[in-house]
Protein backbone atom coordinates (compact mmCIF):
# COMPACT_ATOMS: atom_id res chain seq x y z
CA UNK A 1 0.00 0.00 0.00
CA UNK A 2 2.93 2.17 0.63
CA UNK A 3 4.46 1.89 -2.53
CA UNK A 4 1.28 2.69 -4.57
CA UNK A 5 0.67 6.18 -2.00
CA UNK A 6 4.15 7.44 -2.54
CA UNK A 7 5.58 5.44 -5.22
CA UNK A 8 2.95 4.95 -8.02
CA UNK A 9 2.73 7.43 -10.59
CA UNK A 10 -1.10 7.06 -11.29
CA UNK A 11 -1.82 8.22 -15.24
CA UNK A 12 -5.16 9.26 -14.38
CA UNK A 13 -3.32 11.65 -11.73
CA UNK A 14 -1.12 13.32 -14.31
CA UNK A 15 1.71 10.80 -13.21
CA UNK A 16 1.13 12.26 -9.64
CA UNK A 17 1.14 9.99 -6.76
CA UNK A 18 -2.26 9.87 -4.75
CA UNK A 19 -0.68 10.51 -1.46
CA UNK A 20 1.13 13.21 -3.03
CA UNK A 21 -2.60 15.25 -3.67
CA UNK A 22 -3.74 14.02 -0.33
CA UNK A 23 -5.18 17.34 1.54
CA UNK A 24 -5.99 16.79 5.26
CA UNK A 25 -9.44 17.64 6.36
CA UNK A 26 -9.48 21.11 8.18
CA UNK A 27 -12.95 20.18 9.94
CA UNK A 28 -12.87 19.06 13.64
CA UNK A 29 -15.84 17.76 15.16
CA UNK A 30 -17.43 19.24 18.29
CA UNK A 31 -17.57 17.04 21.78
CA UNK A 32 -21.47 17.20 20.70
CA UNK A 33 -20.98 15.86 17.21
CA UNK A 34 -18.67 13.08 18.17
CA UNK A 35 -21.09 11.82 20.57
CA UNK A 36 -23.99 12.09 18.46
CA UNK A 37 -22.21 9.91 15.74
CA UNK A 38 -20.58 7.22 18.12
CA UNK A 39 -23.48 6.50 20.12
CA UNK A 40 -25.99 4.09 19.34
CA UNK A 41 -29.50 4.24 20.60
CA UNK A 42 -32.33 1.72 20.72
CA UNK A 43 -35.68 2.16 22.79
CA UNK A 44 -36.67 -0.98 24.69
CA UNK A 45 -40.07 -1.94 26.84
CA UNK A 46 -39.16 -3.28 30.54
CA UNK A 47 -40.58 -6.51 30.71
CA UNK A 48 -42.55 -7.70 33.84
CA UNK A 49 -39.50 -8.87 34.78
CA UNK A 50 -38.01 -5.49 35.01
CA UNK A 51 -35.64 -6.17 32.78
CA UNK A 52 -34.58 -5.33 29.08
CA UNK A 53 -32.99 -7.40 26.28
CA UNK A 54 -29.79 -5.46 25.11
CA UNK A 55 -28.59 -7.68 21.46
CA UNK A 56 -29.21 -11.72 23.80
CA UNK A 57 -28.38 -9.97 26.98
CA UNK A 58 -30.97 -9.04 29.96
CA UNK A 59 -30.09 -5.95 31.79
CA UNK A 60 -31.83 -4.97 35.54
CA UNK A 61 -34.32 -2.07 35.53
CA UNK A 62 -35.34 -0.42 38.66
CA UNK A 63 -39.61 -1.86 39.65
CA UNK A 64 -40.72 1.84 38.81
CA UNK A 65 -40.06 1.51 35.06
CA UNK A 66 -41.95 -1.77 34.14
CA UNK A 67 -44.16 -1.77 31.34
CA UNK A 68 -42.67 1.96 30.21
CA UNK A 69 -40.31 2.67 27.40
CA UNK A 70 -36.81 3.27 27.86
CA UNK A 71 -33.79 4.19 26.10
CA UNK A 72 -30.50 2.34 25.57
CA UNK A 73 -27.53 4.37 24.97
CA UNK A 74 -24.50 2.10 23.84
CA UNK A 75 -20.93 4.59 24.44
CA UNK A 76 -17.69 2.69 24.34
CA UNK A 77 -18.03 -0.14 26.80
CA UNK A 78 -21.13 1.14 28.62
CA UNK A 79 -24.56 0.11 28.24
CA UNK A 80 -26.83 3.24 29.81
CA UNK A 81 -30.60 2.92 30.25
CA UNK A 82 -32.42 6.29 30.33
CA UNK A 83 -35.80 6.91 31.12
CA UNK A 84 -36.51 11.20 30.86
CA UNK A 85 -33.24 12.14 29.87
CA UNK A 86 -31.82 10.40 33.38
CA UNK A 87 -30.14 7.49 33.54
CA UNK A 88 -31.78 4.98 35.53
CA UNK A 89 -29.27 1.94 35.21
CA UNK A 90 -25.71 1.92 33.76
CA UNK A 91 -23.55 -1.41 32.89
CA UNK A 92 -20.62 -2.90 31.29
CA UNK A 93 -20.76 -4.40 27.36
CA UNK A 94 -19.41 -8.06 27.52
CA UNK A 95 -18.11 -8.13 23.74
CA UNK A 96 -16.60 -11.63 24.53
CA UNK A 97 -19.95 -13.18 24.61
CA UNK A 98 -21.91 -10.99 21.22
CA UNK A 99 -18.68 -12.43 19.24
CA UNK A 100 -19.50 -16.59 19.96
CA UNK A 101 -20.54 -18.43 17.61
CA UNK A 102 -24.80 -19.65 18.26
Amino acid sequence: MEAYNFRHEHKGLDQECPAGLHVPSRRRLSPEELEFILVHEEPRKVAKTRSISYYGQYYRVPDEYIGRRVWTKLKGEGLFIESGKKVIAQYSIQHDRLDQPR
